[in-house]
């Protein structure tokens, strides 16, 4: 059994290899030749949850931290599973990925709506929601942030009450990132880091996961 569990977790890992941007593959039909190849052994799988609990994982931090090679690859992948073992066992996977598709959306609404309202942001801030139970996180213990990110959480807090009426968002801060612009040296650098780290930075470019409840 445990040989079983050890063979899906490979092919899921193989597969998120693959899929991320750092993948050699320079051809898109390269690619979709590989995945087909793939799911052949997957046929072969006996612990196929264990496959899909390890494929949503990986999936879930490809979408968030944008390190997809090609949506389409994704949405191909998701397409092959669902073809081999029906639409419940990708239920999830295709809802992660309609959120993403949704959110590019939901941000230019939530800039339209600053700008109709006069309402100027001193940070860079996109917001990725993400539906409560298709995603692979839990909700960790908050802490305070700064007064601009603040008013912008708060902000888009109301926005997205308007749209939504009765949904509640759970910030999830251990998966939110954050450019920080340094103005304190000669030169000027850019760091990337997570919100813990960004907690004492004055002008962050942040990029917050919300999930829905």
């Amino acid at each position: 059994m445990l040989y079983c569990t050890r063979s899906a977790e490979l092919v899921a890992r193989y597969c998120d290899f693959l899929l991320k941007k750092s993948s050699r593959l320079s051809e898109e039909a390269e690619l979709e030749d590989m995945l087909s190849e793939i799911m052949i052994v997957f046929r072969y799988l006996e612990s196929k949850d264990v496959f899909q609990k390890f494929y949503s994982s990986m999936l879930a931090k490809r979408l968030v931290d944008h390190l997809s090679m090609s949506e389409d690859a994704e949405a191909s992948m998701i397409s092959k599973l669902k073809a081999e073992c029906g639409s419940l066992y990708t239920s999830k996977l295709q809802q992660m990925f309609q959120d993403m598709a949704i959110n590019s959306d939901l941000n230019v609404r939530f800039m339209t709506h600053l700008k109709d309202s006069n309402t100027t942001l001193n940070v860079d801030f996109h917001v990725d929601v993400l539906t409560h139970g298709s995603w692979p996180f839990q909700p960790m213990p908050l802490f305070a942030l700064s007064g601009d990110l603040e008013s912008c959480m708060e902000g888009f807090k109301v926005f997205y009450s308007v749209l939504h009426s009765g949904r509640k968002l759970v910030w999830l801060y251990h998966k939110s990132r954050a450019e920080i612009v340094t103005t304190c040296f000669k030169r000027r650098y850019t760091m990337s880091s997570s919100m813990y780290q960004v907690r004492l930075s004055v002008r962050p470019s942040v990029c917050h996961t919300v999930e829905i409840t």
